[in-house]
């Protein structure tokens, strides 16, 4: 209690004196924990940031290869081991490690104002802001080979039924038609997650229905069906049989070099891909998770992940001082040239240069407010920690469409009563 008072008070002093030009910074280390990909653009803030302030040291030292998973961030909060400043996710992510009330309040900070009201949406509770955004919205879906689409003949499928076409006349050209890389756990769920909006097209209350628990993922068609693609394309032979030992970087370099014509992925991949062989860029394209009805495809969208300051860190000053660089003009123009993005999420940063060519013509689905939506868990506080978990055995046979949907209904239910969401209570015999 008492340490909670003395940030608190430190926060409501400097939101009355902050100046926001570096002048009475401590020459202190400011320690920063990321994931592995976000690193290398962290490490280029950092730098050009510590260069204008004389006697200042800072680290950006990537987590633990699980960083991204829920309980891994919960136990090293608890710790004290996620330094001063830390990278995680926005949205329902973001509210289950809040709802320990581990982070610092940063809805006092001037930088704020700049801040798109819809990302401010997503790092706040209880009327609170927690985070800053680090890039811009971004967009999950299907990376594909373009070269090998031209070789075979191939164009972007406009339903499933085309894109189950496609990947038979990929297998018979000795290829695999879809990569997945279950040694990246996080990345067995892209599939089911991107699919939102046709789920959303399908259901268009499914959102707000789950949160009041009108709805579910097995009682939904159209939320079943995500699970049900997965279960498909196990089913008809079109996986790559190593997927259980195969990780992000392996499905990355198997789409570029051609071996693999499809990857259901994040744009993130993208920034890695930048990384590993930048040339390959050029050769992929990418689609929407292909609707079952012809012509009405649209996006599912992320949000970006967040900067968040934990209450067990220290340098306060100097990690304040940081987000203020982050979010200004130098900040703008790093995050411009390093994080390939749609678009950026700061009033005055200009937009992000060298987009992909996967990523410059999506226009059509981002001007039409009724061609994208974002990703369920930027919609709900509901994201089951045990998502990835179900899709991997989903993906290896373990157990059908069927059950991976039930099993997520549980997952959905146990953090529901974690967070006290009103409906939720034990259901008999559950």
């Amino acid at each position: 209690m008492l340490r909670t008072r003395a940030v608190a008070l430190a926060a409501l002093c400097m939101s009355v004196a902050w100046a926001g030009d570096g002048a009475g910074l401590r020459a202190a280390d400011l320690r920063i924990v990321s994931s592995t990909g976000h690193v290398p653009l962290l490490r280029r803030l950092v730098d050009a940031w510590a260069a204008g302030r004389e006697g200042i040291t800072a680290e950006v030292r990537p987590g633990p290869k699980q960083i991204s998973r829920e309980t891994e961030i919960d136990l090293r909060l608890s710790t004290g081991g996620m330094g001063d400043l830390f990278t995680y996710s926005a949205g329902a992510l973001f509210r289950a490690i809040q709802s320990r009330g581990r982070l610092v309040d940063l809805t006092w900070l001037p930088l704020q104002r700049r801040v798109d009201p819809a990302f401010r949406a997503v790092v706040s509770a209880d009327g609170r802001i927690f985070g800053v955004p680090l890039g811009g919205a971004s967009v999950g879906g299907i990376l594909y080979n373009r070269r090998l689409y031209a070789e075979l003949g191939l164009t972007e499928p406009e339903s499933w039924a085309r894109f189950m076409e496609n990947n038979r006349r990929i297998a018979a050209a000795g290829r695999i038609p879809v990569m997945q890389t279950y040694a990246s756990p996080w990345t067995s769920q892209m599939l089911v997650l991107a699919d939102y909006y046709n789920v959303s097209r399908s259901a268009p209350d499914f959102a707000t229905d789950l949160v009041a628990r009108r709805a579910s993922f097995a009682g939904t068609p159209a939320a079943l069906r995500s699970f049900a693609r997965v279960e498909e394309l196990r089913r008809a032979g079109f996986l790559n049989a190593d997927r259980g030992e195969l990780g992000l970087e392996d499905g990355l370099a198997a789409l570029a070099d051609g071996r693999a014509a499809h990857y259901p992925m994040h744009d993130f991949g993208l920034e890695v891909l930048h990384d590993m062989a930048p040339e390959a860029l050029e050769t992929i394209g990418f689609f929407p998770v292909p609707p079952d009805e012809a012509g009405t495809a649209g996006l599912t969208l992320w949000m970006p992940p967040a900067l968040y300051v934990p209450k067990s860190g220290n340098n306060l000053m100097n990690v304040l001082d940081f987000l203020d660089f982050v979010a200004g003009p130098k900040g703008c123009a790093i995050v411009a040239r390093s994080v390939r993005k749609i678009r950026p999420l700061i009033a005055d940063c200009g937009p992000h240069v060298d987009v992909p060519p996967a990523l410059r013509n999506l226009d059509r689905y981002l001007l039409d407010p009724q061609r994208h939506t974002f990703a369920l868990e930027f919609l709900t506080p509901l994201k089951g920690p045990s998502l990835e978990q179900i899709c991997i055995a989903l993906g290896l046979g373990v157990i059908d469409a069927g059950e991976a949907a039930r099993r997520y209904d549980r997952d959905i239910e146990r953090r529901a009563l974690e967070l006290g969401l009103d409906g939720w209570h034990p259901r008999s015999g559950g």
